[in-house]
């Protein structure tokens, strides 16, 4: 007879996979960083400066200052340049949706030069809440984007898909102004895309809904809304009643690039 083979039990012992009650959660490191270009996870450190710091957001391959509003262009005034695209070598490479490495009330102003037709409708009120937040108490935001009212009228005027006017670009369609710019966006630049349009009335009224006081919106010519709204603590004295002033669009001669072209001096702008 065969003796039976002893049955040995070798089961594995099992490991919990839940973490100890003793270990200590991971932290994620934020840096303090002077004078260098930052991104996500660290926190962006204010340039030693007496001038006013303006956030450039959007300031895409502009390293003089080229890009930024008249206001701007004196020495009073600083820009600190933001972008998502890396390659442009911003000063803060980050989405203007999520400006975690940027403190609360840190710049007396925001210029945004056609950057807010690119968000999708549901993200507007994010970023204008995050351009509010970093804002210094008393400080101001300065929103350029298309009128999509007065793109509307031009189509009716002369067709959907036939140009509006011509710039270095090219022949500027309403459909280019509507969606983006249809020969940079066949290149590969999908980021040149519109998801969202806004009449005066409408970019006023987000501006309100994210805080804003002393809301102007001005309809200039080139089909194109310029913006400004107020970042104020106490609002006994504010205007939360938007104003909108209206411009002659109707000149079909004087037409701009309104993809990069910077809008026109506004007289009356406060600083």
């Amino acid at each position: 007879m065969k003796k039976s083979a002893k049955k040995v039990n070798k089961s594995k012992k099992k490991i919990s996979t839940k973490p100890s009650a003793k270990t200590p959660a991971m932290k994620k490191t934020i840096t303090k960083t002077a004078n260098k270009k930052v991104s996500s996870g660290e926190i962006y450190q204010l340039p030693e400066t007496n001038k006013n710091l303006v956030l450039h957001v959007g300031c895409g391959t502009n390293h003089n200052g080229s890009r930024l509003h008249k206001t701007f262009k004196n020495d009073n005034w600083q820009e600190v340049r933001f972008d998502i695209d890396k390659d442009v070598n911003p000063d803060i490479c980050a989405d203007m949706c999520n400006m975690d490495m940027v403190l609360d009330n840190q710049f007396k102003s925001i210029w945004s030069s056609h950057n807010i037709e690119h968000l999708f409708a549901h993200d507007v009120p994010i970023a204008l809440g995050e351009f509010h937040r970093v804002l210094k108490d008393g400080g101001f935001v300065l929103i350029a984007c298309p009128d999509i009212q007065a793109v509307m009228e031009g189509a009716l005027k002369v067709g959907f898909e036939q140009p509006l006017y011509q710039s270095p670009m090219g022949p500027i369609c309403p459909i280019d102004i509507f969606y983006g710019h249809r020969g940079a966006i066949e290149k590969g630049s999908v980021f040149m895309a519109h998801k969202t349009g806004y009449t005066a009335r409408t970019l006023a009224n987000k501006l309100v809904q994210a805080g804003f006081v002393d809301v102007q919106v001005k309809r200039e010519s080139g089909y194109n809304l310029l913006a400004i709204g107020y970042k104020k603590s106490d609002k006994s004295k504010a205007n939360l009643t938007p104003k909108i002033i209206e411009e002659d669009v109707n000149d079909m001669m004087k037409r701009r690039d309104e993809l990069d072209a910077e809008p026109v001096s506004w007289k009356g702008l406060s600083a």
